[in-house]
């Protein structure tokens, strides 16, 4: 009750100057603590004095209860957290979200949180590329394996470092959401690019740090744009959706001074870092996600984004030519986007690479451009995605190929008479849905449907 009239009459003070040190001096602050916690969750009260937020963090450290600690450190506004209180906690019990929190919010150090998940994502890493690939190689790698704890649990809190350069670097804290003030937001993003596209290994914090590394063993040697690389060989579909995001903001077009990359920037490292010759550990999957990527924003970022005609074939092509069925929708969908800034050298041969693909959606948009109508209607016919609507659609051809030339009725007739078996099993209705098409646009024809249901007098009746 008491919180609620100090809320509504704007005087919160006096909960902590007055309230709080009657109950803190009679050895009950528990009591209030637990009280006022419900609001700090819900916003209400946010400016905690350290001392208390010190007092409500710790009594949660003390009872183990970790993820309620955390809660709070990130509801409390960060000039009232005890800084080394708060770090203690989050690096001894891995809260890395109230981790970032600290760092980035009452410290205003981006970089530190990077740093701290890049360790967490290069102890996987290493672990994963021990483990057996064989069967006979389980002996050897038995000891291995298990005289180092299993991080795999870890996997959950290595992704945040995608999510909070999400974040961050479209100008939001982490994990709130919440703008920066404009300043901040420009220093968070030009700190967390130049590490991140950092040629070589750096030193942390700088300087005289310990260098932050990413090889295997101490003391090898670090590749070229090492952090970059690391979080690519990780995810690098999630590293490339952070970069997406990032994309979008007009930080990496306003003329901020000392910026550290460019969309050109960033997109001419990728390919580099990620290209078969500079680095085979990179796997086909790996290299589909960048294609991807850049087929999408190349035409979104036509001023600022310019490649060879020679890189974008290629790309094109290695699009087309993945034979991953899991893909194939997110790739015919960066193709879109790509012919729309970009037109292959080869029509024929590209219309061959996007029917072995099974580029159904754009095969139509090309046949329906050059009135290729029998090419239309096989089309609807192979696509798995059309279902019931192939009558409405083949109707539709039918109807705009009216007053075409008749070797080329013809041949859209005979693509369809084909399909008559396939037709008529199309669904429930599909034996009087074939009926009725053909009777509408192929009355001539009905004999020779009759004669491809010889199988079933049933079906011809």
């Amino acid at each position: 009750i008491c919180v609620r009239a100090c809320l509504a009459l704007g005087d919160v003070e006096w909960l902590f100057d007055e309230l709080y040190e009657r109950y803190d001096a009679n050895g009950i602050d528990g009591i209030f603590l637990e009280r006022i916690e419900p609001f700090v969750l819900s916003g209400s009260v946010h400016a905690l004095p350290p001392s208390v937020s010190q007092r409500l963090i710790a009594i949660h450290d003390e009872r183990g209860q970790y993820d309620a600690a955390q809660r709070i450190i990130w509801h409390v506004d960060p000039e009232y957290l005890d800084i080394n209180q708060a770090l203690g906690l989050c690096q001894r019990h891995k809260l890395y979200d109230a981790l970032i929190y600290v760092y980035t919010r009452s410290m205003h150090d981006y970089v530190s949180p990077l740093v701290e998940l890049l360790a967490l994502v290069r102890r996987i890493e290493h672990q994963r590329r021990q483990r057996p690939r064989r069967v006979g190689d389980l002996d050897d790698a038995a000891s291995v394996v298990s005289a180092k704890p299993d991080v795999e649990a870890t996997v959950p809190d290595a992704y945040k470092v995608y999510a909070y350069l999400s974040h961050a670097l479209a100008g939001l804290s982490y994990p709130s959401k919440e703008p920066l003030p404009y300043d901040e937001g420009i220093a968070a993003r030009s700190a967390i690019y130049t590490f991140l596209f950092s040629g070589r290994t750096l030193s942390w914090p700088q300087p005289g740090g310990p260098p932050v590394l990413t090889s295997d063993e101490e003391g090898s040697v670090e590749p070229l744009y090492p952090y970059l690389r690391l979080l690519l060989h990780f995810d690098a579909e999630a590293m490339l959706d952070a970069l997406d995001l990032a994309f979008e903001e007009s930080y990496l077009e306003d003329d901020v001074p000392g910026k550290p990359v460019t969309r050109q920037r960033i997109v001419d490292l990728l390919l580099d870092v990620m290209a078969p010759g500079a680095d085979d550990t990179f796997s086909p999957i790996d290299r589909t996600f960048l294609h991807i990527f850049i087929a999408r924003n190349i035409p979104k970022y036509p001023q600022f984004i310019e490649l060879k005609p020679a890189i974008l074939h290629a790309i094109l092509v290695g699009l087309a030519e993945d034979a991953d069925q899991s893909t194939t929708e997110d790739r015919q969908l960066a193709v879109e986007y790509l012919l729309s800034s970009y037109t292959p050298p080869d029509s024929d041969a590209t219309i061959r690479l996007f029917e072995k693909a099974g580029f159904f959606r754009i095969l139509r948009s090309i046949y329906r451009g050059e009135r290729r109508w029998a090419a239309l209607a096989t089309t609807y016919l192979r696509d798995p995605d059309v279902g019931a609507d192939i009558f409405a659609l083949l109707s539709e051809t039918l109807q705009l190929a009216s007053r075409v030339p008749d070797d080329e009725r013809s041949q859209l007739a005979q693509t369809i008479l084909e399909a008559v078996p396939a037709l008529v099993q199309a669904h429930e209705a599909g034996l009087q849905a074939t009926a009725d098409l053909v009777d509408a646009f192929l009355p001539d024809r009905h004999a020779d449907v009759i004669a491809r249901l010889a199988s079933s007098q049933w079906r011809q009746f």
